[in-house]
């Protein structure tokens, strides 16, 4: 929030700013969550109080409403209280261990983990945790799992809204090659895709999702062979010959 000095002619003042649809949600005490991710929410409040705050007035009042927002997501007062204490005075704080010997993350499970982190700290081992179980991991993951995307070493089609597929082959995983295939599309790079010249040309859309092998095949050689023959099988994938097929020698077996 930036307003005018009425007391001093041609200055301004700044304080921290909220939307009027600021709801005061922060991480719940009670939640699942370990102590120092708290005391981090107290602090991050705030250090923003005194870079924004332009001066002890404003700093103060900023204090006071962190209070009562803590309060309102359940965190006691002496807590927060004490969290400013060793904030303002780094000498209140604990000498922590310099240059650790090594460092292990483990998942968050109160009164585990905190006995874990303790005899870590006897072996100047610094530890975090993580949380594994979220709403967000649970609910955000609803794209099914195309397992098939991942193989390696095979030749593959992709099909357009057209009718018409692409053929091609990749020693890495189908998944990659399609993610390089879309990346050309977006970036209008025709001259390194035949597909993106295809798509840009007729304005056609792409089943990414339909996505599929036709062939394993470990050999280079061979997996190019076969390339070709299901190119030609298929009639030259895409019309006005999109695809060039490439010549090799007919010598090797498929």
């Amino acid at each position: 929030m930036i307003s005018k000095n009425t007391e001093i002619n041609s200055n301004f003042q700044t304080n921290v700013y909220r939307k009027k649809t600021n709801t005061n949600r922060y991480l719940n005490f009670n939640s699942n969550h370990h102590l120092s991710i708290k005391k981090g929410v107290i602090k991050s409040l705030y250090d923003r109080a005194k870079l924004v705050s332009s001066n002890v007035n404003f700093f103060n009042q900023e204090k006071d409403h962190i209070k009562n927002i803590l309060k309102e997501n359940a965190y006691p007062i002496n807590l927060v209280d004490k969290a400013f204490l060793q904030i303002e005075n780094p000498s209140h704080n604990n000498q922590q261990r310099q240059n650790p010997v090594a460092n292990m993350t483990i998942p968050y499970i109160p009164g585990i983990s905190e006995k874990l982190k303790k005899l870590g700290n006897n072996f100047n081992i610094r530890t975090a945790f993580k949380t594994n179980n979220t709403l967000r991991s649970i609910l955000t993951h609803t794209k099914p799992i195309n397992k098939e995307q991942n193989e390696k070493n095979c030749i593959y089609q992709i099909p357009c809204q057209c009718g018409k597929h692409y053929i091609g082959e990749t020693s890495r995983s189908l998944a990659v090659r399609i993610k390089e295939h879309k990346n050309y599309v977006r970036n209008y790079q025709v001259d390194r895709s035949n597909l993106a010249q295809h798509v840009w040309d007729n304005h056609h859309q792409i089943n990414w999702k339909e996505a599929s092998i036709i062939q394993k095949e470990q050999n280079f050689g061979k997996r190019k062979l076969k390339e070709s023959a299901c190119i030609q099988l298929n009639g030259g994938v895409f019309p006005n010959n999109v695809f060039p097929v490439k010549s090799y020698s007919t010598t090797n077996k498929l």
